[in-house]
């Protein structure tokens, strides 16, 4: 029998070392070779998506800033399909359109609109309420573009001082208490043991669902659910089904719109210039949303330094529009280097 030297020995150890070394290598290059891959697939989905404004028509300010926070930040959300050869992105102009579609609406006297937001969790979860103070800054950030005050109402509080037959009703009450035109709900926990399937029973699933309920107008409220892995990202989660629920939403007020206008409504336009600052444009949007309060809701259509435009829906016409504001009262205190006509 041959007997192997020590050197011999060593050479071999030496080998197999050098050779599994390569492949821990190659596996990090192949890694990060995917991962480039990826970068540069959102880096074009996004000049996609950024090349697509010309057809979105004029955007408003509070718009141009979610398309650039939210929607380029997730760009797979808003195209339809991509071939990876040549990369040709078919954009969801549609999607964007009614993701940027949801905002608040002039509270009384100008004052900014409530959105009331719940937030509901497994207290017996520690995974779950480690992310609380990242939702609710989450949340805020999003709600406030689209032009809400937030007030995060304890479900707790309200449902020990239950009065109504259900906790939907009673929280529902509390909400509308508060004079808010949107409801909030997002629930996260645990997948029950016995909801889950007996091939995947020792793995830990959170199932999270947000709840949009627009009050004050005839939308229905949108609610969106996913369940979650358990090394999968609670915050992405989120943003998928708050991506999912506002445009829905969106598309819901659209549909609305396109009905009311149908059933005579038509957008009168009002187009304002001369304005020195903003504090002074604040002041003339509040005195003709308190002239024009029985004709229908303000809103900005153009924002500019040259000029600013509103546009109210109504079934009123432009020259019946035109003699309403024809009566505002001269010592308005907003000044009299403006000038208004109507479109």
């Amino acid at each position: 029998m041959r007997v192997l030297s020590p050197r011999f020995l060593v050479q071999v150890v030496i080998g197999f070392m050098v050779a599994e070394g390569w492949m821990v290598q190659s596996g990090v290059a192949a890694e990060l070779k995917v991962q480039t891959s990826k970068d540069q697939t959102e880096v074009q989905l996004r000049a996609a998506l950024t090349g697509s404004l010309s057809t979105l028509g004029n955007l408003q300010p509070w718009q141009q800033s979610i398309f650039q926070d939210e929607v380029l930040t997730q760009p797979q959300r808003f195209v339809k399909n991509y071939q990876s050869e040549g990369l040709k992105v078919d954009v969801d102009s549609e999607s964007v359109q009614a993701y940027l579609k949801f905002h608040s609406s002039p509270g009384a006297k100008g004052k900014q609109a409530l959105a009331v937001v719940t937030l509901k969790t497994a207290a017996s979860c520690s995974v779950c309420s480690q992310v609380i103070p990242s939702f609710r800054s989450w949340i805020r950030n999003r709600l406030e573009k689209r032009g809400f005050q937030v007030d995060f109402m304890n479900t707790e509080g309200v449902l020990a001082q239950m009065t109504s037959s259900s906790p939907s009703e009673a929280l529902d009450e509390a909400v509308r208490a508060k004079g808010a035109q949107l409801f909030v709900m997002v629930e996260w926990a645990p997948v029950p043991v016995e909801e889950l399937d007996t091939a995947h029973a020792d793995e830990k699933k959170y199932r999270l669902s947000a709840q949009l309920k627009p009050l004050g107008n005839s939308l229905l409220p949108v609610k969106k659910d996913q369940e979650i892995l358990e090394l999968e990202s609670f915050d992405v989660s989120l943003s998928r089904v708050w991506t999912d629920a506002m445009t829905e939403l969106g598309v819901k007020a659209a549909a609305m719109e396109s009905f009311e206008l149908g059933q005579g409504q038509k957008e009168c336009w009002i187009e304002v210039t001369g304005i020195r600052d903003f504090q002074q444009l604040k002041r003339i949007k509040a005195l003709f949303e308190a002239q024009l309060k029985d004709v229908g809701t303000l809103e900005d259509r153009v924002v500019s330094r040259e000029k600013f435009v509103f546009a109210v829906s109504t079934q009123k016409s432009n020259e019946q529009v035109k003699q309403l504001l024809s009566q505002l009262p001269v010592d308005s205190g907003v000044g009299a280097s403006f000038h208004w006509t109507i479109q």
